[in-house]
């Protein structure tokens, strides 16, 4: 069944400016439980996400022509960053920095800091890789990251 006992509630950090993004079951072998469970939380606005702030994003790329791949990574502009609004990244190929005709890529884990794409993959008239927060409310706005490359 699914069932969840709170026999404690404790917090390992005082830093209450900063909400809980994940919900941690520590197993406690003592009683017999031996399992741990991590699960990420989001904040239900009821709306879609606000961009996350990255201080970096980059993407290095392996191909060239009308296909490309490489590794696409980012970091946080903000050492402790509040993803308590998101649930995963989601990747896209547009023809701007702005998301002009954008077309989905993938998702990442909300906890992921970097994301490879296959080499050969088509671009169609897209020359730039978005980076977008989402959650089940729906997709960011504006894009958290944006990396444009020139089509050889």
């Amino acid at each position: 069944t699914n069932q969840m006992n709170v026999m404690e509630c404790w917090r390992v950090t005082a830093q209450t400016e900063v909400p809980a993004v994940s919900l941690v079951v520590i197993p406690m072998p003592s009683h017999g439980i031996s399992m741990w469970g991590h699960v990420h939380i989001w904040d239900d606005s009821g709306s879609n996400p606000p961009a996350l702030k990255l201080s970096e994003f980059a993407f290095k790329r392996s191909d060239a022509q009308d296909r490309f791949g490489g590794t696409l990574s980012w970091s946080f502009q903000d050492s402790n960053p509040d993803t308590g609004f998101l649930s995963r990244w989601a990747i896209y190929l547009a023809s701007d920095a702005h998301g002009a005709d954008r077309v989905f890529l993938d998702y990442a884990s909300i906890s992921a800091t970097s994301y490879t794409i296959a080499d050969g993959t088509a671009t169609g008239s897209a020359n730039c890789v978005l980076l977008y927060g989402e959650n089940p409310r729906g997709t960011s706005s504006s894009a958290s990251g944006s990396f444009c490359f020139t089509l050889v």
